[in-house]
């Protein structure tokens, strides 16, 4: 576990349906009331002896999709980044808030079991840099060690509490006093014997396709499209995450409600469930008068492209006639440039 420890010393000096994947979410009792949610770690899927997958995601470049980030994630290239970079480097205003867009985000995956619903076996848990800390603190305190030990491991507490924006987490993981065995005989065969890989739940891309997202969206979505349709029709394999003992196909439905939520301004504290996403979405929308779909029908063909855009591609300024991203980062280097000579 001393991976875990050197991770979880690393966090302290930081400023902050898958297929056939079940993902955990915790509840929040009636009415977001609070709820004590108690689940069980599982130990490490792979020979890493990490128990957690670590990922960081860009938001908002491309409408409904998050793209795996390569250099926080790989520590290899990343054109989304060094975008990011260029903005941030120009230190006007508006520059560092399409840096900021561009900028990753990470969450943290887990095997593990649901205490209150352990019929439903090995369950993925993702969550963002609050909870996650806490629950590396655990195996970095003496008093707990390696709390996914199946023999003389610890079930986690995390309580939610609070609706939509509301929500909040007063015990973000804390381990309960008493160590205690994974399950039974029966139990620790079935559910050690089916760990999700969870390195498969990443879909690394090229950087020329990261690179293509970023200057031109809809020719990256139509060829994932095609190359999609084309797998489909052969019959092959998708390459989702698996099981030890099978693989799976994949959807990416929570990360587009994430997009979405992001395209239109909302925001919350704490982790939001995929339930949460929805509502907030649907509310946020039923506000919008008119809709988009009629608000962008008398603009020309550019215009409706330019509001249709995702919000990384739109100026910091806004508005219907904002360059796209790749335009606005090639001025601002050509101006740099110019002011060189």
């Amino acid at each position: 576990m001393n991976k875990v420890r050197e991770h979880h010393e690393q966090l302290s000096e930081e400023s902050t349906r898958f297929g056939d994947v079940v993902f955990w979410e915790p509840w929040s009792g009636p009415r977001g009331t609070g709820k004590k949610n108690y689940t069980r770690l599982l130990p490490p899927w792979s020979d890493d002896n990490v128990p957690f997958k670590d990922v960081a995601y860009h938001y908002g470049v491309v409408p409904k999709k998050a793209l795996v980030c390569p250099r926080k994630t790989y520590n290899e290239a990343c054109p989304i980044c060094e975008a990011a970079d260029a903005m941030f480097a120009t230190g006007r205003d508006e520059d560092k808030e399409i840096g900021k867009k561009l900028n990753s985000r990470r969450r943290y995956f887990y095997n593990m079991i649901d205490r209150d619903d352990e019929d439903s076996g090995v369950q993925v848990f993702g969550c963002g840099i609050t909870i996650h800390r806490a629950i590396t603190g655990l195996f970095n305190d003496p008093d707990w060690g390696d709390i996914t030990d199946p023999d003389e491991g610890f079930d986690v507490i995390i309580e939610r509490k609070g609706e939509k924006r509301d929500t909040e987490y007063p015990i973000p993981g804390q381990a309960r006093r008493m160590p205690s065995p994974l399950g039974t005989a029966e139990q620790m065969d079935e559910w050690l014997g089916g760990l999700f890989d969870l390195d498969a739940l990443v879909k690394r891309e090229p950087y020329e396709d990261l690179k293509l997202a970023l200057e031109d969206p809809e020719e990256y979505l139509a060829r994932k499209e095609a190359a999609e349709k084309a797998k489909e029709e052969g019959r092959e394999d998708t390459g989702g995450p698996a099981r030890r003992t099978g693989s799976a196909g994949n959807t990416n439905t929570y990360d587009a409600l994430l997009d979405r939520a992001e395209e239109l301004g909302i925001t919350w504290e704490g982790q939001a469930t995929e339930r949460d996403l929805r509502e907030w979405i649907a509310d946020e929308e039923s506000k919008r008068q008119p809709p988009p779909a009629a608000r962008t029908a008398a603009q020309p063909p550019a215009a409706r492209r330019a509001a249709a855009a995702p919000p990384a591609r739109r100026a910091a300024a806004g508005g219907g006639d904002a360059e796209s991203l790749t335009d606005e980062i090639n001025n601002t280097l050509g101006e740099r440039a110019a002011k060189r000579r």
